[in-house]
Formats: C-alpha cells, sequence, structure tokens
C-alpha cells in the first residue's frame, strides 16, 4: 500500500489495487483480530472509492487497538473522506497526542485536515519537514492569497523524477476547492481526480 501511494518502487500502481485489496482481506480472514490490516484495507478501500466501506474496516481497526496512535490516525482519515471533518479533526489530534516523536506522514495527514478546515498558515508549519507534498503546500499557499509561491511549488512537483499518487479528497465541497485551487496554482490534476470531483 505505501508502495502503491508514494510509488516507491514502481512495482505497484493503482491498476494492481485489487490485489492490495485481497492481500488485506486475506490477512484479515487468517486473524480478524491484527487492527494493522483494518488500517491498510481501509485505506485501500479509500482509494478504491468507497468510503462507507473504507470507515467500517477504519472504525473495526480502530475498536481493535483504541491507543494505538495508528489507528486513531487511519481511522480519522476514513472520517475525513467520510466528510465528517469535525469528528476527524478530533481523531488526528488525538492521534498527534498520542505519538510526540511521530513520523512525518502524521504531519502530511494533519496538514491536509488543516487545509480542509482553512487554517492554511498550520498547515504550512505541518508540510515544512515532509518530503514531496508539493501540492499541498501549493494549495495551502493559494488559501492564504500566495499564488507565485505557489505556482512554484507545482514546478517543483513537476521536475520530481516519481510523483505520489494524488486524488482529491471525497467530500464534493473539499473536492471542488482541491481542483479549483490546483488550477490557481497552475495544476491540473488527471482526469479521472477531475471526474471525481464533478
Amino acid at each position: 500500500m505505501l508502495d502503491l501511494w508514494i510509488q516507491l518502487t514502481g512495482e505497484w500502481h493503482s491498476s494492481r489495487l485489487d490485489e492490495v485489496i485481497e492481500q488485506f482481506s486475506r490477512a484479515i480472514e487468517l486473524d480478524p483480530n491484527v487492527s494493522r490490516a483494518y488500517r491498510g484495507l481501509g485505506q485501500a478501500m479509500i482509494l478504491k472509492g468507497d468510503v462507507a466501506q473504507a470507515l467500517t474496516v477504519s472504525r473495526r481497526g480502530f475498536e481493535l487497538g483504541p491507543s494505538e496512535p495508528d489507528n486513531l490516525l487511519f481511522y480519522g482519515i476514513a472520517l475525513f473522506e467520510s466528510g465528517e471533518l469535525a469528528e476527524a479533526t478530533k481523531k488526528i489530534e488525538q492521534a498527534l497526542a498520542l505519538h510526540p516523536l511521530r513520523p512525518s506522514y502524521y504531519s502530511y495527514f494533519y496538514a491536509i485536515i488543516l487545509w480542509a478546515n482553512e487554517r492554511f498558515e498550520e498547515a504550512l508549519m505541518q508540510l515544512e519537514t515532509v518530503p514531496g507534498v508539493e501540492v499541498y503546500r501549493a494549495l495551502a499557499l493559494v488559501g492564504l492569497g500566495r499564488v507565485a509561491e505557489a505556482k512554484d511549488q507545482i514546478a517543483k512537483y513537476r521536475a520530481r523524477p516519481s510523483r505520489p499518487l494524488l486524488m482529491p479528497p471525497h467530500p464534493p465541497a473539499l473536492a471542488r476547492r482541491f481542483l479549483r485551487d490546483s488550477r490557481i496554482a497552475g495544476w491540473r490534476p488527471s482526469l479521472a481526480a477531475q471526474k471525481k470531483a464533478v
């Protein structure tokens, strides 16, 4: 799943998503009490576009390990993709509080939540130490009216030899804002991403 998201090796792409889902489903079948498998399946279902199922399995992962920061984080992401922004913000902030020495992906997902809440300065601060997040930096900069800087971020994104998979959020209002601000910054998401936001 990680390789698919960030294109680490180039061996996993969205065309193999069904295989990823099958592997997580098989892990759950072998041991239905491993919260990690539910977390991964939830993220795969978000990418597949089945947000309702993503929320169900992510909630189960959280129920199996409510004090595990990653369970809170990924449950929060599923809530966010379901349009439950207030609850998503709460869960992700709880995850941050439980993980003081957190990895950079915590800052990335928190920045997306902050962007959704129009807390653009805070989103930028979260993204300072995260590599490969030029598009969300650009979106936060557009939100602050700093369009020239946003365009510089998109130029850096285009210059990257390998780019992480980026799709608009599922909630329609946020998807429309994502596409609008991307265009202002000079970036056109894929046709599939644009259709998703209609």
